[in-house]
């Protein structure tokens, strides 16, 4: 492929670049929700669960988003 970074595969849904603010906020949410959790049921606080919850919230978590609000990835213009 040529061009910028941004470039895409067709189909690449999952591959979506977040912004620090986006990704602060993924990472708060799975943080605050992994504790929150915790609180009411102990056998989560583990070393397996804690990190498998962190990366399918910041993983998962913007392209459901995504694809609820049908927010698609910016496309190339086209010669008329």
């Amino acid at each position: 492929m040529s061009g910028g970074d941004d470039e895409r595969e067709p189909g690449a849904a999952w591959s979506r670049r977040l912004s620090r603010a986006e990704t602060a906020f993924w990472y708060g949410l799975a943080g605050v929700g992994y504790v929150g959790l915790a609180t009411f049921h102990k056998f989560l606080l583990n070393w397996v669960l804690g990190p498998v919850w962190l990366v399918a919230v910041v993983w998962c978590g913007p392209a459901l988003v995504d694809r609820v609000t049908q927010r698609r990835p910016p496309r190339e213009a086209s010669a008329p």
